[in-house]
């Protein structure tokens, strides 16, 4: 499996996720720091619709990409299928979308890669803007550029001015969750 630099973390490398089965997992919760430890047996008996679609090899393939810490812990960064590939690095939309929306004046931001020529894919930004703001496009672009210029996110990440869309609201699905299927059938 080959390793992709991940720009949230220099010098890291990301890989997709894998979990021995029969193993414990020791898991810290980011917000709290605090841990425990799971089972892979429960992971796959509390979703074994979809899990027993996933181990293959002995091996639960979760979807995830992930970093491991200096620590030992390991850090999910992205799905598989929402990161972004572009001219052979791998971009996070998470990192993308945490980001922008640090900006003053975003309320909502989503990241999809969407197909370039050149490329292979570029991220596109999705934003929604709080009542009454007036950020633009530049504005984000040179907030992330700024990030770019202090090592912490890849050039590649940066979207172009073109690609940073406002809209009023972003699609969710059932859940609430960020409904990224239906922004790649928008943004293609």
């Amino acid at each position: 499996m080959q390793p992709h630099l991940v720009p949230a973390a220099p010098q890291a490398y990301a890989y997709p996720l894998l979990v021995r089965q029969s193993c414990s997992i020791r898991c810290r919760c980011m917000a709290t720091s605090r841990s425990r430890t799971v089972d892979s047996n429960a992971i796959a008996i509390a979703n074994s619709a979809s899990a027993s679609a996933g181990w293959l090899g002995g091996y639960l393939h979760t979807q995830d990409i992930a970093v491991m810490g200096t620590d030992g812990f390991v850090q999910i960064v992205d799905r598989i299928k929402d990161v972004i590939k572009t001219g052979g690095e791998w971009v996070s939309s998470i990192e993308v979308e945490s980001l922008v929306t640090q900006v003053p004046g975003v309320q909502e931001c989503a990241v999809i890669g969407v197909p370039d020529a050149r490329w292979g894919e570029r991220p596109m930004a999705f934003v929604v803007r709080q009542p009454g703001a007036t950020v633009t496009a530049d504005a984000i672009r040179a907030s992330l550029l700024a990030r770019v210029e202090a090592n912490r996110l890849s050039k590649y990440a940066v979207p172009e001015a073109e690609r940073i869309l406002f809209v009023d609201a972003i699609p969710k699905t059932s859940v609430g969750k960020i409904d990224k299927k239906r922004l790649r059938n928008t943004g293609a």
